[in-house]
């Protein structure tokens, strides 16, 4: 076999790698898209169901539990402040009931070391998310999540997800907010679906 044949099998095998590669890409997201899906409507079933029905509800919050959001965030995006405007734009635009009923928050961190480090970790994130959730007066909960799952969605540190079990939709968006977006969010949550 002469020189030219080498380089041609080394570039046929290096092109057939880097197809390979870029396929198993695109599965891992596609995978991972499905997993969240799966996941998020999981959880909004599990919200839905656990919340009883109460009968002394307002007229204005009839169809709340049909819809949920879960609003993502790295915790190292708390030392930035322009990367928290936009979710504090998002909360000043929602009603404090709004963000109680329909909005869960999750802290998302690397955890290293031991269970007993991860824990101390664990409640400091949730005592710095306190603190923060007190001082720019935002209603939603949030709990903390360490596994590398969520950690795969964040891509610029505050991701939101929106899942409106009356329309079949469940939407990613990252923050900062493109133009239109944050109108969307907000009437999405606000919707009164009709229904049960």
């Amino acid at each position: 076999m002469n020189r030219n044949e080498e380089v041609l099998r080394a570039v046929s095998a290096s092109r057939a790698a880097d197809r390979l590669s870029r396929r198993r890409a695109r599965l891992l997201i596609f995978v991972r898209a499905a997993a969240l899906a799966v996941v998020s409507l999981w959880l909004l079933s599990r919200l839905s169901s656990a919340a009883p029905p109460n009968k002394d509800r307002p007229e204005t919050a009839r169809g709340m539990d049909r819809c949920r959001c879960w609003v993502l965030m790295d915790i190292e995006s708390f030392y930035c402040a322009p990367c928290l405007e936009p979710l504090l734009a998002l909360c000043r635009a929602l009603p404090a009931r709004v963000q109680e009923d329909r909005i869960l928050g999750v802290l998302v961190y690397e955890a290293a070391g031991g269970s007993e480090r991860s824990e101390l970790r664990s409640r400091i994130v949730l005592k710095k998310w306190q603190g923060f959730r007190k001082t720019h007066d935002i209603r939603f909960p949030a709990v903390v999540d360490t596994g590398p799952f969520f950690r795969g969605f964040l891509k610029d540190g505050i991701v939101v997800l929106l899942a409106h079990e009356g329309r079949n939709v469940l939407l990613s968006y990252s923050l900062p907010l493109k133009a239109g977006q944050l109108e969307e969010i907000v009437e999405t949550l606000l919707d009164r679906a009709e229904g049960p």
